[in-house]
């Protein structure tokens, strides 16, 4: 078998901002290091999962595989392609050999609809159109040829941006996290495709990855990054056993849940970890039987503990709020120009202040239109939205909401511009403090002080920074302004468990001084944890308005691992707090620390 790439002893550095005073890690260039001294091998046929807690460096490394899109700084080391340099592969004319899908997958097509994107590539090749078809066949794309990119959900772009990828025949396909705005069943189908890319066809796969749930029995290897540097890298079982016992700050919250909870026990010490829910049920059933009326009062005694914990963790700070709707959402109907029926369709709840609210469904479902609606960037065709402030009894429309009504968009960019613009000018963002304070990298803006676990990377551009980077600065500036309405569209897309427990415990604090948060999610297991409400929506309708836990306790499919691994066993354990509450195993601890209590 050949050599893919190599990467010997790679250190890499942004240029420091302007003014920005660098602490003791800055290199002698007076650069800060992003990767620090990282070698791995990825064998023909290889596929690699990059694993690392957001700002780790993952995609900086994928950017030193690429062709096209090398990132400009210091560079110390080497990194090859089948024994050649990029720059020679490029020199070489082989650009070819190397497809990558990038973060935001719309950001990879040039054209206005995927039939188009493939004639630009593919033109000037023989049997252009049977090429065409070949790809499309095989990605099952037929329905969306003409669809324009703009109208496609993140699930259906993310397959139109590789078909596009493969269209070139590639040997090399770079992934930077494709799952990250995938609901939980197009993530499953989405990994189930690359696994069949890489067994079937022998393609060579390097994917950055936070969450590596349903990564483990598809990946040949994992490595793990840590601050830059190379923490875990071999077999995926031999890489979450380092994980597990690395001495690196939350390196075991990249661990998936599942294996966390075996690793906990100390099971499989002596016999293989469960990479899948069907070894690891497997491995319960050995492990310790079920009796039926055991299973029974557990599922009682969770549920009542996991209510009682969900109501005090979200209890406003006073009972008034809840006196008055502050929201009223009347019949809403929308149809986008020029597309056949409605995008959402007579939607109707009632909110109040002190809510968390978790709008739930699969993507394309309607949840970004309804939150549009919500905020009065969209107007409807039927129905009426009606705001109420907290110290105010007249309703108000969308248009003339913004004064306590802060929005976070799925596409996150606009507000990093807006605060880049005003930090150029000597401005700042509306309601947003212009406080700054030391850190050991430098002195910077509070606004980038996001989790107390993320360095802020120093590089000249924050919209050079991951997708997961970039969610956390944009997060914490409509944060900031302390409205008492939050409208935010997936505020943990690209995020590991850590940030997004930063987010959920910002969510949380909110409904308790009174505010009242409406957020779309494609993580069941968040919206369990920091929701008090859901609102299901399927094919632009409300389907469903409950609980969370009851929502994702009926779900088969669109549910979280843990419910998957627990669902014969006892079907009320949604999360690993749960099995660890209800003692699922042996030699369980009583208590588990969340990842947002660990960080300092």
């Amino acid at each position: 078998m050949g050599m893919c790439a190599r990467v010997e002893h790679l250190s890499f550095s942004f240029a420091a901002p302007s003014g920005a005073v660098l602490g003791a890690e800055a290199d002698s260039a007076g650069k800060r290091p992003i990767l620090s001294d990282v070698s791995l091998s990825v064998p023909d046929g290889d596929f690699l999962v990059v694993a690392g807690l957001t700002g780790s460096g993952k995609t900086t490394l994928l950017r030193h595989l690429s062709l096209h899109r090398n990132p400009v700084g210091t560079r110390r080391g080497t990194v090859t392609l089948w024994g050649q340099t990029p720059a020679q592969l490029r020199a070489e004319h082989r650009d070819h050999l190397v497809a990558q899908v990038q973060q935001r997958p719309r950001e990879g097509i040039a054209a206005g609809t995927l039939r188009q994107e493939l004639e630009i590539r593919l033109a000037g090749t023989a049997d252009q159109e049977l090429a065409a078809t070949d790809i499309v066949g095989f990605l099952g794309l037929a329905h969306l040829l003409d669809e324009p990119i703009d109208h496609l959900s993140e699930g259906q772009a993310q397959l139109a941006a590789l078909g596009a990828a493969l269209s070139t025949r590639p040997r090399l396909l770079l992934l930077d996290e494709p799952t990250a705005s995938l609901d939980s069943v197009s993530r499953r189908a989405t990994l189930d495709l690359l696994r069949r890319l890489n067994r079937d066809f022998g393609l060579t796969i390097v994917m950055t990855e936070h969450h590596l749930e349903g990564c483990c029995d598809i990946a040949t290897h994992i490595a793990a990054l840590d601050h830059g540097r190379l923490l875990a890298d071999g077999a995926p079982e031999n890489a979450l056993r380092s994980l597990w016992s690395a001495d690196a700050d939350h390196s075991r919250e990249l661990v998936p849940d599942v294996q966390r909870f075996f690793l906990m026990t100390g099971s499989g010490a002596s016999t293989p970890l469960p990479l899948t829910i069907a070894l690891g049920q497997r491995h319960l059933a050995e492990t310790a039987p079920r009796t039926p009326a055991a299973s029974t009062r557990a599922a009682s005694a969770a549920t009542s503990d996991a209510q009682g914990r969900a109501a005090s963790a979200t209890a406003p700070a006073s009972a008034g709020f809840f006196s008055a709707p502050a929201l009223r959402v009347g019949g809403l109907s929308y149809a986008y120009p020029g597309q056949r029926g409605f995008a959402v369709s007579d939607i109707a709840f009632d909110a109040r202040y002190g809510d968390v609210i978790a709008l739930m469904g699969q993507s394309g479902c309607g949840k970004s239109t309804i939150l549009d609606l919500l905020a009065g960037f969209l107007r409807p065709q039927f129905g009426s939205v009606r705001w109420r402030k907290r110290d105010a009894m007249k309703t108000v429309p969308p248009s003339r909401s913004q004064d306590f009504v802060a929005y976070l968009p799925q596409d996150v960019r606009p507000i990093l511009n807006l605060a880049m613009g005003a930090a150029l000018s000597g401005g700042a963002v509306r309601g947003v403090p212009r406080r700054r304070r030391k850190t050991p990298h430098g002195t910077v803006s509070r606004e980038t002080i996001l989790a107390g676990h993320a360095d802020v990377l120093a590089v000249p551009d924050p919209l050079d920074q991951s997708l997961g980077q970039q969610q956390l600065q944009a997060f914490d500036l409509v944060a900031a302004r302390r409205k008492p309405v939050l409208l935010l569209d997936e505020p943990t897309q690209g995020l590991d468990a850590v940030a997004a427990a930063h987010v959920g415990e910002r969510l949380q604090r909110a409904g308790r001084e009174g505010g009242l948060v409406l957020f779309s999610s494609h993580d069941p297991d968040f919206c369990v944890r920091y929701a008090t409400r859901a609102l299901v929506v399927l094919a632009g309708r409300l389907v469903a308005d409950a609980d969370p836990r009851s929502v994702v306790a009926g779900q088969e499919f669109s549910t979280t691992p843990m419910h998957r691994l627990f669902a014969v066993r006892d079907p009320s354990v949604l999360t690993l707090d749960d099995a660890i509450a209800r003692r699922a195993l042996p030699h369980l601890p009583t208590s588990i620390t969340h990842p947002a209590k660990e960080t300092p």
